[in-house]
């Protein structure tokens, strides 16, 4: 009934007037100058005096909403298809002639691109795929690479999209990508190429002589040396999660370059984590994500990394009471931002594992379920460890010896093998329960020294 009585009250409005309308509800907030390149300003006074619409002030521009959410669902309903693409075209026009000069304004046009079929500025594209990854909408990421890469944006956008296909968990994909894009020749390129093909080759899919392969063959190319740099940072995470470290914890850290300091933290904490030195990678997490604004958005998937690493060692350094704290804030900040699942996920996995330590075994194994539920599925893998470890301590030999058995025995959907550790751990909780104690010996004595190469954390 109520949407009965807008539709009515919309309806005398001139056609003018029904374009204002229609414009401000596929844009809003749309800029007052920009909806004035598209109707007259007549259109827009009339729209306002019949309080349909609202013009706020925003800084140095005036941005027009509506002025209930029922004229736009309304509006949006009686809109037909082709009426509407034809609006997204002209609001991108519009908007692109403004030059893009805010935070955002490339993620919307790129955006309207894509909801109108239009073809697209590659480097906006780009750029705008560039902003919704910092914000981790890896979905709206993904397809803004593919348009990016099918616009011709050469070396730079394949690159992007195979490195956000890895993170999407289309390993064998990004890995097909990588392999068309042309080899550049100058060291911004090839250290965009490279770092794409490490991470689909490492945490992608596990291989790591094509890592060590890749690497080898691209520093000896690379000039500048805070490419080098990168490069062997990027490198390093790769041989650390495959539980390498020592590579990764000997990182030296540089001096004036945050963004170049993200690099390095993310693989020098992991280093520094699994081989116990957990106050050196407690403090360096620390100190780089004190600087996070610095760095975020050339390096988001750091943010998590260091998280991660930081709650760890202060766990295994005996500070559980500022690990868990810590857990929950930057938890509850992922929520509240809306990020993408798998980095809330990975929040979750990190409580429980807090919960574990703290002796609220049930709770652990709750929260460790919820983590591995919500994880994509391409990520999965690296959530069985706690579901194991909890599950054993509650008594519940049968869900942890199946997570031990998926998160160990069968073949890894990705290249995290660092995480499959957590998951060994649990075995001799698994014998135990089953009463074969001389299998439980065993396996922790053989766990006690997995891998020989790092020294790992210790169950608790």
């Amino acid at each position: 009934m109520l949407t009965e009585l807008v539709a009515a009250r919309l309806g005398h409005l001139s056609e003018d007037e029904q374009e204002v309308l229609e414009y401000v509800t596929f844009a809003e907030p749309i800029s007052l100058n920009v909806l004035q390149r598209l109707v007259p300003a007549a259109a827009i006074e009339t729209v306002e005096a019949r309080k349909l619409i609202a013009v706020q002030p925003d800084g140095l521009r005036r941005q027009v909403r509506l002025a209930h959410p029922l004229y736009g669902e309304v509006t949006m309903r009686a809109c037909p298809y082709l009426r509407r693409v034809r609006h997204l075209r002209e609001l991108a026009s519009a908007l692109a002639r403004t030059g893009l000069r805010r935070n955002g304004d490339a993620l919307r046009l790129a955006v309207w691109w894509l909801e109108s079929d239009a073809p697209g500025d590659p480097a906006v594209l780009l750029r705008a795929g560039r902003d919704a990854l910092a914000v981790l909408d890896i979905p709206l990421a993904t397809q803004l690479g593919w348009a990016a890469h099918r616009a011709g944006g050469g070396v730079a956008a394949g690159a992007w999209l195979t490195g956000v296909l890895n993170l999407a968990g289309e390993h064998e994909r990004a890995a097909a990508v990588s392999r068309e894009v042309p080899e550049p020749d100058d060291d911004a390129g090839l250290t965009a190429l490279a770092e794409a093909r490490l991470q689909v080759h490492g945490l992608g899919l596990g291989q790591i002589d094509k890592v060590r392969e890749t690497y080898t063959e691209v520093i000896g190319r690379l000039r500048s040396p805070s490419h080098r740099a990168r490069i062997t940072a990027v490198y390093a995470y790769q041989l650390a999660v495959q539980l390498d470290c020592r590579t990764a914890a000997d990182l030296p850290e540089p001096e004036a370059d945050p963004v170049l300091a993200a690099y390095v933290a993310h693989a020098k904490t992991t280093g520094l984590v699994h081989l116990g030195r957990y106050r050196e990678a407690a403090e360096l997490a620390e100190r780089v994500l004190a600087v996070v604004e610095e760095w975020r958005d050339a390096r988001p998937m750091a943010v998590l990394g260091l998280e991660v690493d930081r709650h760890t060692a202060m766990l295994l350094s005996g500070d559980l009471a500022t690990a868990e704290r810590r857990i929950v804030a930057d938890h509850e900040r992922a929520v509240a931002d809306q990020l993408w699942h798998g980095w809330t996920s990975l929040r979750i996995m990190c409580r429980a594992r807090s919960a574990r330590f703290a002796g609220h075994v049930r709770e652990a194994l709750r929260l460790a379920l919820v983590a591995y539920d919500s994880m994509p599925a391409a990520y999965r893998d690296v959530t069985l460890g706690e579901v194991a470890l909890a599950a054993a301590l509650c008594g519940d030999g049968d869900t942890a010896a199946q997570a031990v058995r998926a998160g160990t025995d069968e073949p890894p959907s990705n290249g995290y093998r660092i995480m499959t550790f957590w998951a060994e751990l649990a075995r001799p909780w698994v014998a135990a329960l089953r009463s074969d104690l001389a299998t439980a010996v065993r396996a922790g004595l053989a766990v006690a020294t997995w891998p020989a190469r790092t020294t790992c954390p210790h169950s608790s």
